[in-house]
């Protein structure tokens, strides 16, 4: 797990990432946490009808696995990405979908195999348009929880 966030955060390293930490806004929708300060934007995201979010089917035969945003300042809006492995991603550039015929979601920003980093990992960065088609909560288990910064993780 910690080489997973590593490796994300290798490719986010010039704007800190932050997950999104969920609440229990009422038994329909989840909340999605404390707000940031008003100075940090954050991402759109969908409800829990969402079909871009960890676990889902990517290609047809792998699945996604965190979402990942940008810490940008407000009005930005932060680029959204959602990580898989790098055994499922062939390129830079590469184009993935939900689903085995699904809708294409994002393009691979980085492939842990091309780099021989010795982590399987990819990340994706979601189609703007798509943001609100994205929940970053794993089912069954609520998370991902907290932020964290690159010295915390050696």
């Amino acid at each position: 797990m910690r080489a997973l966030i590593m490796a994300a955060l290798v490719v986010l390293i010039a704007t800190p990432t932050v997950a999104a930490t969920p609440t229990a806004a009422s038994p329909e929708e989840p909340g999605w946490g404390p707000e940031p300060p008003a100075e940090i934007s954050r991402p759109a995201f969908g409800d829990r009808s969402s079909p871009i979010r960890p676990g889902a089917s990517m290609n047809g035969y792998c699945t996604y696995n965190f979402v990942f945003y940008e810490r940008v300042p407000a009005p930005q809006v932060p680029r959204v990405y959602i990580g898989t492995a790098a055994h499922c991603t062939e390129r830079l550039g590469e184009r993935t979908r939900l689903g085995a015929a699904g809708t294409v979601i994002g393009t691979v920003v980085y492939d842990a195999d091309l780099v021989g980093s010795g982590v399987d990992f990819s990340l994706i960065r979601i189609d703007a348009d798509l943001v609100s088609k994205t929940n970053p909560t794993v089912l069954g288990a609520g998370g991902p929880e907290g932020v964290t910064a690159v010295s915390e993780l050696t």
